[in-house]
């Protein structure tokens, strides 16, 4: 049977393993249950279980019920209450209960092993305290009465039985000479040996001799004293083990206690104790260093600001004040003549009933603040750094979107000669008609005011081309508002729709959702349109020279379509040429990245269209076929706003 059972009772499988597992590790004999009911069949069955450690809540019978039963069936059992609830009402209605100890969830294994050790230690003393109180009960003594010689003149049964003879054969015998212990004969021949203890059997026996004054002779009293010798071995190891643990402490103490000396000297930040009394118990090394002034100076000096007690100090350091500091910034005056920063914490620390000392923590910040003044010079220093290099960098982003917007203008001159040609040539007519028209008598008032308002509305739409060709060339900064895509891709189609069309390549779109609005520059987004146009031209051209690609079938086809995202609006531009690998693709958006030759182009519109889009907080997406063709996908955020207010 094991000297050190426990019995743990916890529903939770894993938790009860776990505490299982701690105390086995410490050679701990452990029994599990699972609820109340297990755990009492356990203790009926297993009577040594001297601690029992359960969980408050327990399906059925909970461990405050468990408890009180226990309680009342197993004295001998110590129970540890365990719960996930920190309740003061619980723990004292658990204590009220009989509990011998009370631990909160989580229970780390150092706290766990202390509460056992406790309770066996609690059983170790309940057992003493029973063997004491049956050994110190009046004990049974037995006499038998001699000669001065040590002849048995008379003699008790009960004496007999305990020195293991027959009352008999005691009587006129020498008494040491039939009981086997010659040390008896001390008695006789010393006066001075009055009793001595002599084992019988596995039994202690104290023997005393009782000297008559007008009988010659002796009274010897026999008393078993085996309890009271095994009471007091017991307490003498229960006294080893404790002075070893005292022992134990106190060296873990007096090593933890040097510790921390070493500690607060090294520390650099300035620790101080006041006590209740006013006088400076703590003052570290670095209190010295910083201030100049040893402990005996330090508490002279402390001694004078609380008198004052007006200095700003006076507050950190005086142990009467009830208020406590924390982070408080203080001048102090160092010994080489400095003003140092300290910021200064302290609390109240309890000693006693109604006494009270002061923990005080300086913390030197005066380097801490010449660098936060520095690097807030620095960071203004950068900061400024940081806004002139945004608007270089600004102006030159501008630039290089003019500059690409001016590439694709040599471009478009096809397309725009087109568009002056056209309302040239309506001009043109309707003139040498008005001519015709006076000549042969017919010019009337109504002609000529027609033929003068339709060369009107011819020139008013020039000008319309011409001012969309100035703004796509002019060079200022982004003007947000609220678009539709079909502004966009109407736009761009007057720039660049003509010269594509001139290369046998049909154009069709289908701008299905035209009220759907976002916010941007219109400029910006024609030029995106316009570089994907012209490069969905180009990829056509390649390969209708390659032989791949009829007449026919030549098409680019601009679309709005709906985004995963409601609120974005997508525009698609397909073509069907030559298309791209999947390496080129996976470059395609990179600066100076291109497949053209030199001449055709530099690698920078797909990243300056990246780069445009982005910045209306937006993005590109591209699928590519070799063979098939291209898909550039421009994904806009939608103006919730904008739409709100048209809707209203």
């Amino acid at each position: 049977m094991a000297e050190r059972e426990v019995l743990i009772v916890d529903n939770d499988a894993l938790a009860r393993e776990a505490l299982a597992e701690v105390l086995q590790e410490h050679s701990y004999s452990v029994y599990l249950a699972g609820d109340g009911h297990q755990a009492l069949d356990l203790l009926a069955a297993h009577p040594a279980i001297q601690v029992l450690l359960t969980d408050v809540k327990l399906p059925g019978m909970d461990g405050i019920e468990l408890l009180a039963r226990v309680r009342l069936a197993h004295l001998q059992t110590h129970v540890i209450l365990v719960t996930a609830i920190a309740n003061r009402s619980l723990a004292l209605r658990a204590l009220r209960h009989g509990a011998t100890d009370f631990l909160t969830k989580p229970v780390d294994a150092p706290a766990l092993m202390r509460a056992v050790e406790r309770s066996f230690y609690r059983t170790r003393l309940d057992q003493l305290a029973v063997a004491g109180q049956q050994a110190l009960a009046r004990p049974a003594s037995a006499s038998i009465f001699c000669d001065e010689a040590g002849k048995v003149l008379e003699v008790s049964p009960e004496a007999a039985a305990l020195l293991g003879a027959d009352a008999a054969k005691l009587s006129d015998h020498i008494l040491w000479e039939v009981v086997g212990h010659g040390e008896l004969r001390e008695l006789f021949s010393s006066y001075e040996k009055l009793s001595l203890v002599v084992e019988h059997r596995d039994r202690k026996l104290l023997v005393q001799k009782l000297l008559a004054k007008r009988i010659p002779g002796a009274l010897i009293l026999v008393t078993e004293i085996t309890g009271l010798k095994r009471l007091q071995r017991d307490l003498n190891s229960l006294r080893q083990d404790i002075e070893a643990r005292v022992a134990e402490r106190t060296r873990f103490l007096s090593e933890e206690i040097e510790f921390n000396e070493r500690v607060l000297d090294t520390a650099n930040v300035l620790i101080a104790y006041v006590n209740p009394d006013g006088k400076l118990e703590r003052w570290n090394k670095f209190a010295v260093e910083l201030t100049g002034m040893p402990v005996e100076d330090a508490d002279l000096w402390l001694s004078n600001v609380i008198r004052d007690g007006s200095l700003p100090l006076a507050e950190v350091f005086d142990p009467h004040r009830n208020s406590e500091v924390a982070g408080r910034v203080i001048t102090f005056d160092s010994p080489d003549g400095s003003m140092r920063l300290l910021t200064w914490s302290a609390r109240r620390f309890r000693e006693g009933p109604g006494r009270w000392g002061r923990l005080i923590v300086g913390m030197d910040i005066t380097e801490q603040k010449q660098l936060e003044s520095t690097l807030q010079h620095y960071n203004s220093y950068l900061e400024d750094m940081v806004r002139q290099r945004s608007r270089e960098l600004k102006t030159k982003n501008a630039q290089l979107i003019h500059t690409a917007r001016l590439a694709s203008l040599g471009e478009m001159v096809g397309s725009i000669a087109h568009e002056m040609k056209q309302p040239l040539n309506v001009i043109a007519i309707t003139a040498d008609l008005i001519k015709l028209l006076r000549k042969n008598g017919k010019l009337t008032d109504d002609a000529l005011e027609n033929n003068l308002d339709k060369i009107r509305g011819t020139v008013e739409r020039m000008a319309n081309t011409i001012n969309h060709l100035r703004g796509f060339t002019h060079i200022d900064a982004a003007t947000f508002k609220p678009l539709t895509a079909e502004q966009a891709v109407n736009g761009a189609l007057v720039l660049v729709g003509e010269q594509i069309r001139q290369d046998d390549i049909e154009i069709e779109t289908d701008v299905s959702d035209s009220l759907a609005l976002f916010r941007g520059d219109l400029n910006q987004i024609e030029q995106v349109l316009v570089n994907l146009l012209m490069n969905a031209r180009d990829a056509i051209r390649e390969a209708a020279q390659n032989g791949e690609l009829a007449p026919e079938r030549r098409k680019i086809r601009v679309r709005t379509i709906n985004a995963d995202d409601p609120k974005w609006i997508c525009i698609e531009i397909l073509d069907n040429g030559i298309g791209m690998p999947p390496e080129v693709v996976k470059h395609v958006f990179e600066p100076f990245y291109t497949t053209k030759d030199a001449a055709q182009g530099t690698g920078l519109g797909l990243s300056i269209c990246l780069n445009i889009v982005r910045a209306h907080g937006g993005d590109i997406e591209v699928e590519s076929t070799p063979g098939a063709g291209s898909s550039f996908r421009i994904y806009l955020p939608l103006d919730v706003e904008a739409e709100i207010a048209q809707d209203g």
